[in-house]
């Protein structure tokens, strides 16, 4: 699938502000065992926390629940994309990292990550300064190179742990 193909075949998901009345919910998600070294930090069985954590001190960085109808199934981040995420350095001019894409371990398998990842594209093109959009991804974790391939990323070279980076450009 690519971005222009008919997107109707995705659930349909809206990304929510995360804010009092749901962050314990979007915080106590949790992936599947075997992805856990994809997004936690130390082990950590709640990756979520990290990423609301940073959103809170990264300036810039916005995080979004993804919500199915009225039920919180995952969470995206981004943010203004620092080299080598050393936050002590300007940004790089006009490029914005999708930094967390996570999608509970009980709704996987549904389309939810392709459909959080494309209704996130739209809100981070609408920062007039953002031209360029990365993300990177375990090295372990074929699959999400896969689906950021069919969603129109294309490969850009490595992050600084060796974790290889897509980039999709405004259109």
């Amino acid at each position: 699938m690519t971005r222009s193909q008919d997107e109707t075949t995705l659930p349909k998901v809206t990304l929510c502000a995360v804010d009092l009345d749901n962050y314990v919910r979007v915080m106590r998600l949790e992936v599947a065992p075997a992805q856990t070294d994809f997004l936690s930090l130390n082990g950590s069985r709640f990756p979520n926390e990290w990423a609301l954590a940073e959103s809170a001190y990264l300036p810039g960085f916005t995080p979004r629940a993804v919500c199915l109808a009225a039920t919180i199934v995952g969470l995206v981040v981004w943010g203004p994309y620092h080299l080598d995420y050393d936050y002590h350095v300007p940004q790089e001019p006009g490029v914005w990292i999708l930094d967390h894409v996570m999608i509970d371990a009980g709704q996987q398998g549904k389309g939810l990550g392709a459909a959080a990842v494309l209704a996130a594209i739209p809100e981070i093109f609408a920062i007039p300064e953002c031209r360029r959009l990365v993300l990177s991804y375990a090295n372990e974790n074929e699959r999400a190179g896969e689906l950021y391939a069919r969603l129109g990323f294309r490969p850009c070279g490595c992050d600084h742990e060796g974790a290889p980076m897509m980039e999709l450009l405004r259109p």
